[in-house]
């Protein structure tokens, strides 16, 4: 039986990075997140988000495709949220994720970093993690991206 470890620390928006994304059902999303994948049959080692982006921390499955798991997450969490009553405000995502393949040995101070969002972004700006994270994960930034 093949054995893979595919981490992946994936970080996506709210549509504009308006803050849609309350206190109030911040758990319940990130149940619903869980089971989305799960239901990808990929394991989920720690989500945490803010008011306008979620962090998580994936083992993907080496049947599922990032892309794949992407959508379904964007959709299904979509929905759950419009169904949501205490999510009225909510409108969508922004197209597009940033992603980075993560090495074993870094997987807990990568969960901790994500368990510690709050706290980080009463500090650091968005735009300026999204551009660090593109610095030092090889990738290009634009701030439309995550628009």
């Amino acid at each position: 039986m093949s054995k893979v470890n595919a981490l992946f620390h994936i970080v996506f928006a709210t549509k504009d990075r308006r803050p849609y994304l309350l206190d109030s059902f911040r758990d319940d999303l990130h149940k619903a997140i869980v089971n989305i994948v799960i239901s990808k049959k990929s394991y989920l080692h720690s989500i945490n988000s803010v008011t306008d982006h979620v962090h998580m921390l994936v083992d993907l499955n080496p049947t599922v495709s990032l892309a794949e798991l992407m959508s379904a997450v964007k959709a299904k969490a979509h929905n759950w949220l419009k169904a949501n009553q205490r999510a009225t405000m909510f409108c969508g995502w922004c197209s597009g994720y940033y992603a980075c393949s993560c090495s074993p040995s870094h997987k807990d101070s990568i969960a901790a970093y994500i368990s510690r969002q709050k706290e980080h972004h009463a500090i650091h700006l968005f735009d300026k993690e999204i551009q660090k994270m593109c610095e030092l994960w090889n990738l290009s930034y634009h701030p439309e991206d995550l628009k």
